[in-house]
């Protein structure tokens, strides 16, 4: 779930907390037009300011994923020349399962050759003895 950046909410735009000298809020329609027009205004630049602010956020989220994209493109396109190069005839290409039997057999090969070294040394450390 997204977090908010920003809080936009409407502003009041006829209300006045202050009256003029006579008590009144408002001298006449005119005078109340031109009031929310400006209030209008400046909630429409307000809004417009958020709006540029999001637009840059994303334009740099944008950049960021084409430079990786593009970095990747890069990447799959070494890898597609090397592979292209290989000649598979000479190559062995091996499935999953065969790589694993292969590495199963050096890991046992590997176990053997260990087991081996600590018997000779066994062997050596009981003729010292004796």
């Amino acid at each position: 779930m997204p977090f908010a950046k920003r809080i936009v909410e409407p502003q009041l735009l006829c209300r006045h907390q202050i009256p003029n000298d006579e008590g009144l809020l408002f001298e006449d329609l005119c005078a109340i037009s031109n009031v929310v027009l400006s209030r209008t205004l400046r909630q429409l630049s307000d809004l417009a300011r958020h709006a540029c602010s999001l637009f840059q956020e994303l334009e740099n989220d944008i950049i960021s994923t084409n430079q990786r994209v593009w970095v990747l493109q890069n990447k799959i396109g070494q890898i597609q020349q090397t592979a292209s190069a290989l000649d598979p005839k000479k190559e062995a290409v091996h499935t999953y399962e065969e790589r694993r039997v292969e590495e199963r057999r050096g890991e046992e090969r590997r176990g053997e050759e260990r087991r081996g070294e600590e018997r000779r040394g066994e062997e050596r450390r009981g003729g010292m003895e004796g």
